[in-house]
C-alpha cells in the first residue's frame, strides 16, 4: 500500500494520457472508492491551486468531468479528483 497524507491507497495505476507534465494516476483508496490523482512540481502550487479553484467552479455548472476534491501541499503539488470514466479531450476531436 501507498500512503499520503488523508488517504492510503490499495491500487495505483499510472495514466499516460493527456497534455499535462503532472503525473497521472487512477489510484482505489481503503474503503474502494476511485480517484484521480494528479501530482506536480511543488513550484506549480500557485497555478496548480487557481486551476483546482476554477474547476471547482466548473464542475459547479454540471458540467460532466472530473471532480475536485481537495488540493493537498508537502513535497509534491497533489490534487485528488473524482474519477471520470470517459474520452479524453484529445480523443473526442
Amino acid at each position: 500500500m501507498i500512503a499520503i497524507p488523508k488517504y492510503t491507497f490499495t491500487d495505483v495505476k499510472l495514466i499516460e494520457k493527456g497534455v499535462s507534465d503532472d503525473k497521472k494516476y487512477r489510484v482505489r483508496i481503503a474503503d474502494g472508492c476511485v480517484m484521480l490523482l494528479r501530482l506536480s512540481d511543488i513550484s506549480n502550487y500557485k497555478r496548480k491551486k487557481t486551476m483546482f479553484d476554477y474547476m471547482k467552479r466548473v464542475a459547479a455548472l454540471g458540467i460532466p468531468m472530473s471532480r475536485p476534491i481537495t488540493l493537498v501541499s508537502h513535497a509534491m503539488g497533489k490534487m485528488y479528483f473524482n474519477y471520470y470514466h470517459g474520452a479524453t479531450a484529445i480523443q473526442r476531436k
